[in-house]
């Protein structure tokens, strides 16, 4: 079944070696040389719960004219840009804070005179844009920024999280017919009047050489810090004498996801307190941190609740993060109760409700509500745009009408790759008061600072989710959240004298079990206590008065400021107040913290270098974000090097065009229409990744891969397609696009999938219905336009698998999809000794044909064998039958070509319960052998034991993916044990039906492949 990979031929080895003359496949080398930044280092040192960083910047100029490099970068939206350090030709330039466009004037004044000159600039509150000019053939300069902001705390874990790549955001509205303000690949329109500046190139993956990143963390002994984890990249640590703790990334990491890292505080080390920070130059002022941690043992009581549930279901979201995310949806509509009332929509640039939902209106928690919420969920894939603000809209009308005696809540899950933040913050500003919005953010480069925004206009959360692995654990913590906070109305009071409308948040949000809240202010006079009151969900009153110590903590007062100025910002957004944009530079500058109405310029003045002010603009490209770079291209983000394969795409030369003012730019966001999706409509069969209006995969043979199949295949070694290179799709997990089924003899496409694994949609006739996704890599191939459709059935890295039982790759176990399914419809389970030469409409024909199951199946195999397949041909049909039970026949034939049958079937009944299973081993010989019968056989056992008594379809999709999780491990476990089974493996196919029950449960790993066949009338 598996084949050893080919070699290639010796042009396309000549291709790839070094010195062939062709840049190969994502390269970014040209004639001029490589791109400017060559590194970047971001240091840091985190004290209790505050965080001190350097970020370090490094430019080369390896052309031969002079340069003006622009880089579009990533910084962790809470944190405030204090300092601006710009070092070239031996000397170092302090910056200088200004309002920004007096700051824009006096750097182009600086390029047009020759001087070398660079410029920091904020465009959203995690998006920056960094210009150096007038750098000089060969030289290096360095910028380096200093920032600090506070880390979360949740559940006794901090989290430090730094954004390291800006990924690409979906741009609505009508272009502008004006030149760009940025030299980005979006342009600029009514909605996003500065889309060109937040939207910059995108590398292809493989890119031979990368920024170099150093990053490191210093934790301080105090608090206790134990059990670091890091979700995405790969650590050191170590513990110095004094009990400091340090982690450092591995080199060789790459620019394309957030470094994200947590760590236990011990015991009840953060409590509340009070740090009061006395101001070094006005006397009588000062800035203080007030840390509030609700005490264990506090009871929250439930009220009936009002639950809009919104699903960004856009191409962004493709791949494991549109499985996570109908994961956690499922998990939160298993919450509810029947006291409770919700609302579901999902939406692209349409807006899609449960059959008879509405996406205006609430239903009761039902178990038939719930359970059509959960199935509508679960059908859903990625497609289409990210048009958020109607849904929205439509989410929070539906909480308008609710009595107060009941709790409202918005629970947004989404990526947040959007640009038009200010509008859709502006549009809902008056339509949420009152309603606690909880956003849950799923991706490795997530748009933290907008989902933070709206969490914060909705007193609610934000929680974000970097891997399938992290899951559990976030949905968890949702979960209480959904429920009554264990304190709410806080209030301060006390002997501190508050200065009016400087605390931040302003609006103080409730408390969660497990939740630290630091709220910043400015007082004046002495520093005492403050007085903490808040109303418990049980009615009784709580208060607290920390005392105040004071410390010399220029970061409380920086932290104070920034958040100061974003409330101010956002407050911009939706009035465009002329005062508050004074209030807003005013602010930034005495304090010294960087914002959207202020820039940091620094300029060295000492000497001439480039009469004339002509410089050579490079924009830099950045790493294509892990997990979804054909949406990147889908939503206009040029890439990078895509010119062709083997060829170098030409660098963006276009200088930054000179920016509206930032005041302009809010205006026009605010006024711009809102494009309205189309109406709400029932669920239905949804297009798959690869057609117009979905996010497809992206995985390209780069020279470096076909370097590592060729030595593969003189080793005589099986790969799978992660071995070989990174994709892009299919992810870890085994999640990504699947694969389109499979041409009829007419040349049309007629197969589709059914649920979340959904495929193009047959044509009107059809009646089969491929259900398994193909974990292959000449599908991979197909689907990412490398191959084409007519290439596929000849090609020589057929049947190479990427993801099979024995594969780490199959990661915490394959989607379970839940088919409906009525008397009268078949299913065929069956080994590609099948499925590779019997076409689908042959297979329909044959099996509405034969009325007996096992007749069936003994007839198919034939079918199989007499069109000349040459492997073994097994497969399972089940027939569901008029009293809801399952007929079953089976057959696996060793065939005409093979020495033995390594695929193993098996029907196996318990309870009300039949489970089918098919397996295809490899390995060869006894290994093959082995692992096909401890699929099927172990997989039986387990099922056995964990589906009787399960009522819920989640649960007992959880029951199958463990299932075969373990099973997987079991595998690996005797391949590594024994060398005689050290290449063994197995594809599994099964489905599993429940007597009276109209729902059949398939999951597959590997190329077995399981059909549907509906009953015609």
């Amino acid at each position: 079944m598996t084949n050893a990979l080919p070699c290639l031929t010796d042009d396309e080895v000549r291709c790839a070696a070094p010195g062939s003359g062709e840049s190969g496949f994502g390269s970014m080398s040209t004639s001029r040389g490589n791109l400017p930044l060559a590194a970047l280092e971001v240091r840091g040192r985190v004290t209790g719960l505050l965080v001190r960083n350097a970020v370090t910047q490094t430019f080369v100029n390896s052309h031969d004219e002079p340069l003006e490099a622009t880089y579009v970068f990533p910084l962790p939206d809470r944190f405030a840009v204090t300092r601006f350090r710009f070092e070239v030709a031996g000397r170092v330039i302090e910056g200088q804070l200004k309002e920004r466009e007096q700051a824009r004037q006096e750097y182009a004044e600086a390029i047009q005179a020759g001087h070398r000159a660079a410029i920091a600039e904020e465009d959203r509150p995690d998006v920056f844009t960094m210009r150096v000019g007038n750098l000089m053939p060969g030289e290096t300069a360095t910028v380096r920024l200093d920032l600090s902001g506070p880390i979360a705390f949740h559940d006794g874990e901090a989290t430090f999280r730094f954004p390291l790549v800006v990924a690409p955001r979906y741009i609505p509205g009508a272009a502008l017919e004006r030149s760009q303000v940025g030299t980005g690949t979006a342009p600029d329109t009514d909605a996003v009047p500065d889309a060109s500046r937040i939207t910059p190139a995108v590398l292809l993956p493989g890119y031979p050489n990368p920024v170099r990143l150093a990053l490191s963390l210093e934790i301080d002994p105090q608090p206790p810090a134990t059990d670091f984890r890091c979700s995405l990249h790969a650590v050191l640590e170590s513990t110095n004498a004094h009990g400091t703790h340090r982690v450092a990334l591995h080199p060789g990491e790459r620019l394309d996801r957030d470094f994200v890292l947590r760590w236990k505080v011990g015991g009840a080390a953060v409590t509340a307190s009070l740090i009061c920070t006395p101001d070094q130059k006005a006397a009588g002022e000062g800035t203080f941190a007030l840390t509030l941690v609700p005490p264990a043992g506090l009871a929250a009581r439930q009220r009936p609740r009002d639950v809009a549930f919104v699903l960004d279901r856009s191409g962004s979201m493709g791949g494991w993060k549109m499985v996570a995310a109908r994961r956690a949806m499922a998990r939160m509509v298993e919450t509810l109760t029947p006291r409770d009332r919700f609302a579901a929509l999902a939406f692209d640039d349409r807006i899609d409700v449960p059959p008879g939902f509405e996406s205006r209106n609430l239903v009761e928690a039902t178990d038939r509500n719930r359970y059509l919420a959960d199935q509508f969920f679960a059908t859903l894939d990625a497609r289409g745009g990210t048009e958020m603000a109607v849904p929205l809209e439509h989410a929070a009308e539906a909480l308008r009408e609710t009595s107060s005696e009941r709790e409202r809540i918005l629970v947004l899950v989404t990526d947040g790759q959007i640009g038009n933040e200010d509008q859709i913050l502006n549009h809902l500003s008056t339509r949420i008061r009152g309603a606690r919005v909880f956003a849950l953010g799923i991706d490795q480069a997530v748009n933290a600072g907008f989902l933070n925004r709206l969490a914060g206009l909705g007193r609610g959360a934000c929680e974000l989710i970097e891997s399938e692995a992290r899951l559990d654990e976030v949905t968890d913590r949702v979960h209480r959240h959904l429920g009554m906070p264990v304190l709410m109305d806080v209030k301060l009071g006390g002997d501190l004298n508050i200065v009016r409308d400087t605390v931040t948040p302003a609006r103080l949000p409730d408390l969660f079990a497990g939740s630290a809240l630091t709220v910043f202010g400015r007082y004046r006079g002495t520093p005492g206590s403050i007085s903490v009151k808040a109303g418990g969900s049980d009615g009784e009153p709580w208060h607290a008065s920390p005392p105040a110590a004071v410390a010399e903590a220029p970061a409380v007062e920086h932290a104070w400021a920034r958040g100061r100025v974003r409330a101010l910002e956002d407050q911009f957004a939706i009035t465009s107040d002329a005062k508050l944009a004074k209030q807003i530079v005013e602010t930034s500058l005495r304090f010294g913290v960087l914002c959207r109405f202020t820039a940091f310029v620094a300029v060295d003045r000492t000497e001439v270098v480039n009469a004339g002010g002509e410089v050579h603009a490079v924009a830099q490209p950045v790493e294509a974000p892990a997990g979804w770079v054909e949406s990147a291209v889908r939503w206009g983000a040029r890439i990078a090097g895509a010119a062709s394969f083997g060829a170098a795409a030409p660098q963006s030369l276009c200088a930054p065009a000179p920016c509206a003012p930032p005041a302009a730019d809010m205006a026009k966001r605010r006024s711009a229409p809102i494009r309205k999706a189309l109406p709400a409509k029932p669920a239905a069969a949804q297009p798959a990744p690869g057609r117009p209006g979905a996010a497809g995969a992206q995985t390209k043979l780069t020279p470096e891969v076909i370097e590592r199949l060729r030595q593969a295949s003189a080793r005589g070694q099986k790969m799978t397609l992660p071995d070989i290179s990174r994709p892009v799709a299919p992810t870890p997990a085994g999640l990504g696009a699947p694969p389109r089924g499979p041409e009829s003899k007419s040349g049309q496409e007629s197969a589709s999938r059914i649920g979340s694994q959904a495929a193009p949609e047959p044509a009107a006739k059809a009646e089969i219905a491929q259900l398994s996704t193909d974990h292959d890599l000449i599908q991979a191939l197909v689907e990412s336009k490398t191959i084409t459709r007519e290439e596929l059935k000849d090609h020589r890295v057929k049947n190479v698998l990427w993801k099979y039982l024995g594969s780490n790759e199959v990661g915490e176990g394959p989607e379970v999809l839940v088919v409906p399914g009525g008397a009268g419809d078949r299913f065929v389970l069956c080994t590609d000794g099948v499925s590779g030469v019997v076409p689908d409409q042959d297979l329909l024909a044959y099996a509405r044909a034969a009325t007996d199951p096992q007749a069936c199946a003994d007839g198919l195999a034939q079918v199989a064998l007499d069109n000349g397949s040459r492997d073994n041909a097994s497969c399972v049909i089940a027939v569901v039958e008029a009293d809801g039970t399952l007929a079953t026949g089976s057959c696996s034939h060793q065939g005409n070509y093979r020495e033995n049958n390594e695929d193993a079937v098996a029907v196996v009944r318990f309870g009300d319960w039949t489970v089918c299973l098919v397996a295809d081993g490899m390995g060869g010989l006894a290994a093959g052998e082995v692992a096909s019968r401890t699929a099927v056989e172990s997989l039986g056992k387990l099922l056995a034991a964990s589906l009787p008594g399960l009522v819920s379809a989640n649960g007992i999709k959880a029951a199958i993916r463990d299932a075969i999780v373990r099973v997987n491990e079991e595998i690996m476990a005797m391949s590594a044990a024994d060398p005689n089974l050290a290449n063994m493996g197995s594809t599994i196919v099964l489905c599993a039906w429940r007597t009276g029950v109209p729902m059949m449960f398939v999951a597959n790993v590997g190329d077995s492949r399981a059909y549907h066949i509906k009953r015609t009338t």
